[in-house]
């Protein structure tokens, strides 16, 4: 196992076995519950490119010249990898706010940027203004990108990383969360998922026979209203 691994596994999930095969009604309740959360949430773990090597700001800041750098492709974890021994890792992408997401319309809402990286120092940039940093602990943020986005902003993203000294570096995750920012405003699908999943676990462990009320309640949910729902403050 490596160092990265070691780490992560002592924060990471751990299966639990009265989940899953034990009570199929699971299967429904969490297909129902990855469903909301890809209303207000998607991977951006493709499209970011690279350069290897350490670069001036003001010239690695240039979103013009990304076009030319090399596409990043992730590996079987879904991690975009670069080798160990303190080298540094530029990635670059643009991130442009659709009108929806799986018919969920996206105008109004909050929009903040999920990262997860193993490196041991990074610094991330937003539209050319250094807006984070982190290093092999600190390596979690959620960036607010805007309090009210609308179709086709777009923002400019750049890390430069480097990898720890006896460990490959790795950029892990890349979400796009949107969000309510105002407590006026609806809560989004992800929230009420995540929300969801907590109670599905309880009651996996503790009281299994309610797991059908709580599929049937799901499988009554009117997806079309969500999917039309207004995100403007109520008055």
């Amino acid at each position: 196992m490596s160092i990265m691994e070691g780490a992560l596994s002592e924060v990471a999930p751990v299966n639990n076995p009265v989940s899953s095969p034990t009570y199929p009604v699971s299967a429904t309740i969490s297909e129902a519950i990855e469903r909301l959360r890809s209303l207000s949430q998607v991977s951006v773990q493709d499209g970011w490119r690279y350069f290897d090597g350490d670069l001036p700001i003001a010239q690695a800041l240039q979103s013009e010249n990304w076009q030319h750098w090399i596409l990043s492709t992730v590996n079987a974890k879904d991690h975009h990898p670069w080798v160990k021994g303190r080298q540094v890792r530029w990635f670059s992408r643009l991130i442009q706010v659709p009108t929806d997401l799986n018919g969920y319309p996206l105008a109004g809402l909050c929009l903040r940027l999920g990262l997860l990286w193993w490196s041991e120092d990074t610094q991330v940039y937003v539209n050319g203004q250094l807006v984070q940093e982190g290093d092999l602990f600190d390596c979690a943020p959620r960036l607010l990108l805007s309090e009210s986005v609308q179709p086709g902003d777009e923002f400019a993203i750049a890390l430069r990383m480097v990898s720890p000294i006896h460990d490959d570096g790795a950029l892990m995750k890349s979400v796009c969360h949107y969000e309510a920012f105002s407590p006026d405003t609806p809560l989004e699908p992800a929230f009420i998922a995540n929300e969801l999943a907590v109670l599905q676990s309880y009651l996996e462990r503790f009281e299994p026979k309610k797991l059908e009320i709580l599929a049937d309640t799901l499988s009554s949910l009117n997806w079309n209203s969500l999917q039309a729902n207004s995100h403007s403050p109520t008055p």
